[in-house]
């Protein structure tokens, strides 16, 4: 094998071959910025990301790419096969596989086309974990105590929600400073809310604001530990980032979306004038409601009054006594009736026994003719008197005997003189 090697004056080792292409292409291209199509993505457990980036102009290339971990974990979307991607970083030259790569230090998506179908694919992996239902959003106060907004000091936003918020109401505002665009940034806004859900005052309710800008400048909140983080706070979420055109993952998550930093101000307070007017109005109607209550309680009670007096004895003994004096009229009124009746029937009957009595006859010019017969007596005792009868017939009489004779008016004593019967009468004749 020596002597064989030793043949080859004019030849150069591999590794030599490898050293010199090295230090030329490592050399003339110590800064490359390259795009194309991400394919061949693979994350070993190392947390180094490799991946192949193909041409997307037409022509078949393509150049190995390596990001380190670090790198890796700065990243500030998610990295996928079929992205456009910006590649910035160096090459370097492997010489146990005589082949190049592109080592990265810094990867970006090429234009919004990739930014949006990033933010998709992201959105729809938080759907699909529940973090967009509207059933986890929590409600926020009506009137907060204090509210702490989570975004930039030195930027428009916070002078936007300030001033929104004190024109409204008097309320307490904390900032939690952070920056909302950036390398880095991301972590800011993770920090913040970090020490939102630390902090142990009153505070009801976390606005996160940022005013408005491209896709690329507001790509802060459509990272996914930011939007984790927010779906994840302790308190009541107001996503106010950009303008009404623009939203972001943060919009998604958070409890309530404010198209613009001034009106989260104006959802997270009410207007006190409105609210004076609205106070007037329910006090208005309390005093209404106290004074139908108020005339309800009273009906009540001079109901129940009136019940109680009823139902007391002297309400009943009244009522027994005026009970006892109707039926008292009413039987009095009755027996008086029914004597009426009586007295009428009476005297009805009456007249009829008077038609029938005998007196009724004799006034017409007859009379009746009594016998009255003494029983045996002795000088010296008085006489009896027997019942007197009527003399139907003439042959009853004697001659010499006395009779009494009633008329109509008075009776007259007679003596019978001749006695004379009926045939005689007719044979005198």
């Amino acid at each position: 094998m020596g002597s064989d090697i030793g043949q080859l004056t004019d030849a150069i080792s591999v590794a030599e071959f490898t050293r010199g292409i090295r230090a030329v292409l490592e050399g003339n291209f110590p800064h490359v910025r390259v795009f194309g199509e991400v394919i061949g993505l693979a994350r070993p457990r190392s947390g180094h990301i490799y991946l192949t980036l193909k041409d997307c102009t037409g022509e078949d290339a393509q150049v190995s790419v390596m990001i380190w971990r670090d790198r890796a974990q700065a990243l500030r979307f998610p990295l996928e096969d079929g992205l456009l991607v910006v590649v910035q970083g160096h090459l370097a030259v492997y010489p146990p596989r005589g082949s190049y790569q592109v080592v990265a230090a810094k990867v970006e998506p090429a234009g919004q086309g990739t930014l949006l179908l990033a933010f998709e694919r992201l959105k729809q992996k938080l759907l699909n974990e529940g973090l967009l239902d509207p059933a986890r959003k929590k409600a926020l106060p009506s009137m907060p105590r204090e509210i702490g907004v989570v975004t930039s000091p030195s930027g428009a936003a916070i002078h936007d929600v300030l001033r929104s918020i004190h024109r409204r109401f008097p309320a307490r505002v904390r900032i939690f400073p952070s920056r909302v665009q950036g390398e880095g940034s991301a972590d800011d806004v993770v920090s913040a809310l970090d020490a939102v859900d630390r902090y142990r005052g009153p505070l009801d309710v976390v606005i996160l604001a940022r005013g408005g800008g491209s896709l690329e400048d507001l790509w802060t909140f459509n990272e996914e530990k930011v939007a984790r983080r927010v779906a994840s706070c302790s308190r009541p979420t107001i996503s106010a980032v950009g303008h009404e055109v623009d939203v972001t993952l943060v919009d998604l998550v958070a409890d309530l979306r404010a198209q613009t930093p001034t009106e989260a101000g104006e959802l997270v307070v009410p207007d006190y004038r409105q609210l004076g007017s609205t106070v007037g109005d329910l006090g208005q109607r309390l005093r209404q409601a106290l004074s139908r209550r108020h005339r309800e309680s009273w009906n009540g009670v001079q109901q129940e009054f009136h019940r109680l007096r009823q139902a007391s004895p002297e309400a009943r003994l009244l009522r027994t006594t005026e009970e006892l004096k109707r039926v008292g009229s009413a039987l009095r009124k009755g027996l008086y009736n029914r004597l009426r009746e009586w007295q009428d029937s009476l005297s009805i009957s009456g007249e009829k026994l008077e038609a029938l009595s005998p007196y009724s006859v004799l006034k017409r010019g007859y009379s009746i003719t009594l016998k009255s017969a003494e029983s045996s007596r002795e000088p010296d005792e008085s006489p009896v008197v027997t019942p007197k009868t009527v003399l139907r017939k003439a042959t009853e009489a004697k001659v010499g005997e006395e009779l009494s004779i009633v008329l109509g008016e008075g009776e007259v004593d007679v003596r019978v003189l001749r006695i004379r019967s009926t045939h005689e009468t007719d044979s005198e004749q």
